[in-house]
């Protein structure tokens, strides 16, 4: 099975500033990057 549950969030405006000054700040300071990606609970579909 290639299940991909995607959920997109799309940011604009001050949200989107808020998370792009946080990025580079943290990126200045050296801290590692966040590329967990978290899953919103278990597969629901059908089994093939």
């Amino acid at each position: 099975m290639n299940s991909q549950p995607w959920h997109v969030h799309v940011l604009t405006g001050d949200p989107l500033e808020q998370v792009r000054r946080r990025n580079l700040e943290e990126m200045a300071a050296g801290k590692p990057s966040k590329r967990d990606i978290f899953t919103h609970g278990p597969y629901e579909g059908r089994p093939s």
